[in-house]
């Protein structure tokens, strides 16, 4: 028979272990559901999921077959590149009598990159005539260019004592006081401004601090909204954040002061400047700081918001949730709308940006449609006087475990014209490389061996024939077509601009 005592003992067991039952069941539901949070917390939760939907379509862009397969072994390919400039679009005076729709490019080439090596063949065709043959080489710490039609050695340069190259240049001194005798060429500002997952974690949490000062009356919550995103009718969560003017600039200005001290963002810019730096020879780069110009744009982007930081007008930032995922953000003023969605469940990956600028009647959207083996970027600006469209495709097909074929469409067009680029390249993964070119003493010239004088002689000669090859490349080909297809994707060039700077090349 069980004594009083040891009941007792037993009901205040169960009792304790009841508890820790609803103890543990509550932790679990706050972490991993949405239950018992307040709307304040579950708006800076989706908020931040931005960050990584980002990320996560960035890694399908970038992690290509062509990326993490040829790129990582021996391949060769051979490939075309032309072009199409239309005028006068759906017009009877429709016209694609130019020379740049007789022009074309064809690419072959061999690479071995682990082994730091890597060849190319171009070839400017004129109506299929040949008009120029352009080689490039990469050999351990030798990199050169060939033009085949004028000159029969490789001209090189030895990733070594470069301060000494340059200064034979008669580059000065000033230039390359601060530039290394080897530049690291395997530095790339994408590279350099790639953020870690744990750089990521704080800077979501380091900025999300940003949101504790506003009071919870703030934030609200919607339930069963009915949206559409990628074609899919969705029943979202909607958390939304309304803002007056005043505080949203409040905010904006915090953001501000808080990004010019961020140890993080500040370590990518330095990186960036250290790149910067091993190019310290040409002019433009000579004396720029790129921290210093970051920091003087922020001052003054806050010293525009204290100039007007005042109104009423109110601001509403809304996240979309569905099944737990950042589905859809919003940015909506009396001014402007800004949305973006995503879609991320299956292997292709969907992003959609709208921004409608109400007041100059103009409205710009991106789509991006991202897999594998396929990425297809759209964009269109509808303004109330003109239309531009702009798509490009990247497109992967692989024959079989050896070959891959790459296309690159590009298409941009307004309501006046269009000009259609197209890429192809086919890729042959090898054991070895057939024909290889290897550089030596009989086929190539390294400058950096040469003297002042000798590189002057060199120099001098080069010049001379890229010279006539220039001269007799404009009296085939029309430099008015040229400018015309570069003023129409927005590289603007004078035609005596383009001349001037053609003299001042070969003078």
């Amino acid at each position: 028979m069980i004594t009083r005592k040891k009941r007792k003992a037993i009901i205040i067991t169960i009792i304790i272990f009841i508890l820790l039952i609803l103890i543990t069941g509550f932790v679990l539901l706050y972490l991993m559901t949405d239950l018992f949070k307040g709307n304040k917390t579950l708006f800076t939760k989706y908020l931040s999921q931005n960050v990584n939907n980002i990320e996560e379509i960035y890694k399908t862009v970038t992690d290509t077959t062509y990326e993490t397969t040829y790129l990582q072994n021996k391949y060769e390919n051979q490939g075309q590149i032309k072009i199409n400039y239309i005028q006068n679009l759906g017009t009877t005076a429709e016209n694609t009598n130019n020379d740049i729709n007789k022009l074309k490019l064809e690419i072959s080439g061999q690479a071995d990159l682990s082994n730091k090596y890597d060849y190319k063949n171009i070839k400017l065709l004129n109506d299929n005539n040949e008009e120029l043959e352009v080689e490039t080489i990469w050999q351990d710490d030798l990199y050169g260019i060939r033009f085949s039609d004028l000159f029969n050695q490789y001209t090189l340069v030895r990733n070594s004592n470069l301060k000494e190259l340059l200064n034979n240049l008669e580059i000065s001194n000033d230039q390359i006081q601060d530039m290394p005798d080897t530049i690291d060429l395997n530095k790339s500002i994408a590279k350099e401004i790639q953020f870690s997952e744990s750089e990521n974690e704080k800077l979501i949490k380091s900025y999300s601090e940003l949101l504790n000062d506003i009071p919870d009356d703030k934030f609200t919550k919607q339930t069963n909204q009915e949206i559409k995103v990628n074609g899919k009718n969705l029943n979202a969560n909607a958390y939304t954040l309304t803002l007056t003017k005043e505080e949203l600039n409040n905010l904006y200005i915090s953001f501000l002061e808080k990004i010019k001290q961020d140890e993080i963002i500040n370590s990518k810019i330095d990186n960036i400047q250290n790149i910067i730096n091993q190019y310290k020879f040409i002019d433009k780069l000579s004396t720029y700081n790129l921290k210093e110009n970051y920091v003087k744009l922020i001052d003054k982007k806050i010293e525009e918001i204290k100039k007007s930081n005042i109104g009423q007008d109110e601001t509403k930032f809304i996240i979309y949730e569905n099944e737990k995922n950042t589905v859809k953000t919003a940015i909506i003023t009396n001014e402007y709308e800004i949305s973006c969605d995503y879609d991320l469940i299956n292997e292709e990956k969907y992003l959609y940006l709208n921004v409608n600028n109400k007041k100059q009647e103009d409205t710009k959207e991106i789509i991006l449609t991202t897999s594998k083996l396929k990425t297809t970027l759209d964009y269109q600006n509808k303004h109330a006087k003109k239309t531009k469209k702009l798509n490009i495709v990247n497109n992967e097909q692989i024959k079989d475990e050896n070959n891959i074929r790459r296309n690159i469409s590009f298409k941009y067009e307004t309501s006046e014209n269009k000009i259609d680029a197209n890429i192809e390249l086919n890729n042959k993964k090898v054991e070895e490389l057939q024909d290889k070119k290897v550089l030596d003493n009989k086929n190539s010239l390294v400058l950096n061996d040469y003297s002042k004088e000798q590189l002057n002689e060199v120099l001098s000669k080069m010049q001379m024939g890229l010279t006539n090859k220039l001269n007799s490349l404009k009296e085939k080909i029309n430099v008015n077509d040229l400018t015309n297809v570069l003023n129409f994707i927005g590289i603007y060039v004078n035609n005596n601009e383009l001349m001037e700077e053609t003299r001042n090349f070969t003078s």
